[in-house]
This record gives C-alpha cells, sequence and structure tokens, in this order.
C-alpha cells in the first residue's frame, strides 16, 4: 500500500492487521474554517466504528489538508497538486472534500480525468451552483468542463444556490406573504437568485408584484424604494449581498415601509457584522437562508456523534458533515468491486445515513435531492438567532 507522497497529508490511519486494500483521503482546509478540522474528527469516528472495513474490503484514510500557511485558508496551488497525487494513487478509491468551491473547480477535472477511472469526490461545503448545473451566471463551458471524461464523478452534501431561493419561497408561503417584490444588486449571484426566486414563487403561488435592481455604488435608493413602497409589498426580497449596499438599501426600505413587511434575503447577507455596521436597527427580523443542516436538527445518531466529538458550531460544516461523507463513501465501497468507476456510480445511488444531518441522495448531477437550508433571523446586536430549517425539494429547486 503506497500512501498519498504530498507534503499536505498525514500518515495513512488504519486499524487492524496487515494493510488496508484501498485508501479514503479527505481533502479539507484544516487551517480555517474551524469547521474542516472538525469533519476530520467525524471521518475517524465512522471509521472506528466501522473498524475500518467497507464490506470485504480494508480501508485505511489519509487527511489531507488544502490550505497553506501563506494563505492561512484553502490555497488554489495546493489544491491542484493534492488532486493529482490523489488522481496518481491507484489505491484511492475515493475523496471527502474539498470544503471550498474553488477549490473543487480545481480539483474536479483533475480526478475525474485519472487513468484509472473518475475518481469521485463528497463536497462537503461547496454550493457553487455551477459545479454541476449550467447557471446564467457560470463561467462559459460550465458544467462540463469539470468532467472530461464524459462521465460525473462529484456529489455534495450541502445544496447549491438554487435550493437557497427555492427556500426562500417556501419562506414566503409559510408567512402567508401575497405580494412581495423582488430585488437584485445587479451581479450574477444576486441576479440568478432572483430569478430563481421568481419562478419558484409561481411554483408554490406566492405573487410577485414587482422587480428591481439596485446600483451597488448609488449613494441613496430613493427613487427605487418609492417604486418598492408604490407596490405596496407584505414582503421584500433582497437578491445579492449586504456589502455592495445591500445594507443601505435594507435600512431605507424599512424607513419607508416600516416594521410589518418581512425583509428576507440569501447568504449574501449572513455577516451580522456588516448588516449592524450597514443597516443598524433595520436589520432586525431580517431572514436569511443558508445551506446546511443546523446541529440542533440532528437525529439521535448525530447528536451522539457530536457528544463524541466533542463540539460542534451551528454554522459550520463541522462533523456531522464528515460523519455523514465518510457513512456514504464507505457504504459505496462495499457495494462496489472495488474499481474506481463502480464506487463512483455506487455513491450516486446511495444515501446518506438516517439521524446524522438528514436522508436524501442525489440526483444525477450530483445534488442532494432535499437541501437543507438554515433559517437565520437577524437580532439586532445579538447576531442571528435560528427559526425553524426548511427542506426544498430537488423538484422545486432545479425543476
Amino acid at each position: 500500500m503506497t500512501p498519498i507522497s504530498s507534503s499536505s497529508c498525514g500518515p495513512i490511519v488504519y486499524q487492524g492487521s496487515g494493510q488496508p486494500d484501498y485508501l479514503i483521503v479527505s481533502d479539507l482546509p484544516l487551517r480555517a474554517p474551524p469547521g474542516a478540522l472538525r469533519q476530520v474528527n467525524g471521518i475517524r469516528d465512522v471509521l472506528e466504528r466501522r473498524h475500518y472495513t467497507a464490506g470485504k474490503f480494508k480501508i485505511g484514510y489519509q487527511s489531507c489538508d488544502d490550505s497553506s500557511a501563506a494563505a492561512g485558508h484553502m490555497d488554489p496551488a495546493r489544491c491542484a497538486v493534492n488532486a493529482k497525487a490523489y488522481a496518481q494513487n491507484p489505491a484511492v478509491l475515493g475523496v471527502i472534500g474539498p470544503y471550498n468551491s474553488p477549490c473543487a473547480a480545481l480539483q474536479i477535472p483533475i480526478t475525474n480525468a485519472s487513468s484509472s477511472g473518475p475518481l469521485v469526490m463528497i463536497g462537503t461545503g461547496t454550493t457553487d451552483p455551477s459545479l454541476t448545473s449550467a447557471v446564467p451566471a457560470g463561467e462559459i463551458g460550465t458544467p462540463g468542463k469539470f468532467y472530461p471524461s464524459g462521465r460525473r464523478s462529484f456529489v455534495r452534501l450541502t445544496a447549491p444556490d438554487q435550493y437557497q431561493a427555492a427556500a426562500a419561497a417556501l419562506l414566503a408561503r409559510r408567512h402567508h406573504l401575497r405580494r412581495v417584490f423582488v430585488v437584485d444588486d445587479r451581479e450574477g449571484y444576486g441576479h440568478d437568485m432572483a430569478a430563481w426566486f421568481r419562478r419558484d414563487a409561481g411554483k408554490v403561488a406566492v405573487p410577485i408584484v414587482g422587480s428591481g435592481a439596485w446600483n451597488p455604488k448609488a449613494a441613496h435608493y430613493a427613487k427605487l424604494v418609492s417604486r418598492v413602497k408604490a407596490a405596496r409589498p407584505d414582503g421584500v426580497y433582497l437578491s445579492g449581498y449586504s456589502f455592495l449596499h445591500g445594507g443601505l438599501l435594507l435600512k431605507e426600505l424599512r424607513a419607508a415601509l416600516g416594521g410589518s413587511v418581512l425583509m428576507f434575503a440569501p447568504d449574501g447577507f449572513s455577516e451580522p457584522e456588516d448588516l449592524e455596521q450597514s443597516a443598524g436597527s433595520a436589520g432586525k427580523g431580517l431572514l436569511v437562508t443558508w445551506a446546511g443542516v443546523p446541529p440542533r436538527d440532528a437525529g439521535p445518531e448525530g447528536i451522539a456523534l457530536a457528544r463524541r466529538t466533542k463540539h460542534e458550531e451551528p454554522l459550520q460544516y463541522g462533523a456531522l458533515y464528515g460523519a455523514a461523507a465518510a457513512s456514504v463513501l464507505l457504504d459505496a465501497i462495499a457495494a462496489s468491486d472495488g474499481t474506481r468507476v463502480s464506487v463512483t456510480h455506487a455513491v450516486f445511488a446511495a444515501q446518506t445515513p438516517t439521524g446524522i444531518i438528514g436522508r436524501f441522495g442525489f440526483d444525477r448531477e450530483g445534488d442532494p435531492t432535499v437541501g437543507a437550508m438554515t433559517i437565520l433571523r437577524m437580532d439586532g446586536k445579538k447576531g442571528f438567532t435560528l427559526d425553524p430549517t426548511v427542506y426544498p425539494s430537488v423538484a422545486l429547486a432545479k425543476g
């Protein structure tokens, strides 16, 4: 058994007699964020409880770091070097990670073109929709350019941005909104999210009474606010980034519309410090969608896992996500004939275990069939608190 030779990887971890038959690796930024390091704890926990086996196969594990001291977090150069090392080692049957979408965009084409067959990767925090789907603001050639073999080899546990828009539509219906105005920041993320929200709102019978866009460089938004007010909305969807003057627009809208109008937004508004600075008290009550399952929603197995691994942050993809990915990968290896092609096929047919982050499978593009969305409520200087989680289906989010 030849270990991954990259200096980014730790030694093979294995408990048993002799040598393992195959390796799995994790590719995570171990310097930051803290959730990535905790994923290793979740992976190790599952391997230990399964005695480092997957069916008839003995499995070793290596933890690899795609961050660097110079960057302080994920390093694109490390991502590329690591991916080449995985692809070239025929003992590696699967990769848990990466955590970051830019790293995934570099690694997937390398591991997909492996001479030993496409090497499956299970993204744990990757939400960029263009990794799996053609989107209006996506780079030309995506997602096809990520899969030079012509076969998909990447799945993810965290739902892409389309699911945020679907969750926002379900949120509007939950609050019985009947007159929603949609504004976006003219950037690709905000523009696409607004378009998906309008589509999904129609599917769940939430009426849209108007749309507009804000200029991120403007000093004020009196004209746009006047348009919104004239439409008499009971909800406004702010599609974009708070740091692109979205917080300022929120402040002006709240002053004009009062406190009874529901303000809600995607995760571009998920930085409480930025909201507090730009919107002040106007940010209070804002609802924000964030991809992922909070630890409070874990089932009995996830609660026990969190106790064993000591700590789990509410807005981090931590040990629960590492454990879910390890379970999916080990189940797939157990169902395979030990080749990369068969493991990849089995991962696409697999489901996450019950009781950790919820049970779901993957569609043919590699996205989850149910995309959990945590709902954050801005509570002034206290930051965000948690509202009930929303679970849009792939049918609503992607059609």
